[in-house]
């Protein structure tokens, strides 16, 4: 018995001696896809932007949280700084580079008057129309593999499910180029 453990650990420790060391490079666009984000459901990595802003490890609609969840479960599940606090509604900011303030998802939960998220607005703010139009892209391709085919109209893609609406548009400006993403019960007129 003792043999065949020394033997075991013998061949584990070769396996780690042999095994090419791992090496990363620094992100240097925010748009980059990483490859340790890719979920077997997703079928393809996010953005390290894109992963910032919905955080699908968690789980629910959007960072772990879905339609109908406490206020007490948003605030311990959500970890980017609170930018707003209100009975009808918290705020966080999700800034996409650490030390940066200039490209940032704000993210405003609404609650009822029980305590409960009732819809999603995520406003994201990038510098360049071209990361807007990426990220776009990625987010239709996303969403479409979560909720199947949109309908369009005009500039937003719509995605409804049993219960829930999504809706996204290019909210762009020359000065300000960004998206808004919005969750919220399929009822609901979104506008």
């Amino acid at each position: 018995m003792k043999n065949s453990l020394f033997w075991v650990g013998l061949a584990a420790w070769l396996s780690a001696c042999t095994s090419q060391p791992e090496t990363r490079q620094p992100a240097t666009d925010s748009l980059r896809t990483t490859d340790s984000v890719a979920s077997a459901s997703l079928g393809a990595p996010l953005s390290a932007t894109l992963q910032k802003i919905l955080r699908p490890e968690r789980g629910g609609l959007l960072r772990g949280i879905r339609l109908g969840d406490s206020v007490g479960k948003l605030t311990d599940t959500e970890t980017a700084p609170m930018a707003e606090d209100s009975t009808a509604y918290k705020g966080f900011t999700e800034y996409f580079v650490e030390g940066s303030e200039d490209e940032f998802a704000d993210v405003l939960y609404r609650t009822n008057a029980q305590g409960r998220v009732e819809s999603i607005h995520v406003d994201v703010f990038l510098n360049e129309p071209s990361d807007v139009a990426t990220l776009l892209n990625e987010l239709r391709a996303y969403l479409t593999r979560q909720y199947g085919e949109s309908s369009h109209d005009g500039k937003q893609s719509i995605w409804k499910t049993e219960k829930v609406r999504i809706t996204l548009r290019d909210v762009s400006v020359k000065q300000a180029p960004g998206l808004s993403l919005d969750f919220g019960a399929r009822e609901a007129n979104l506008q």
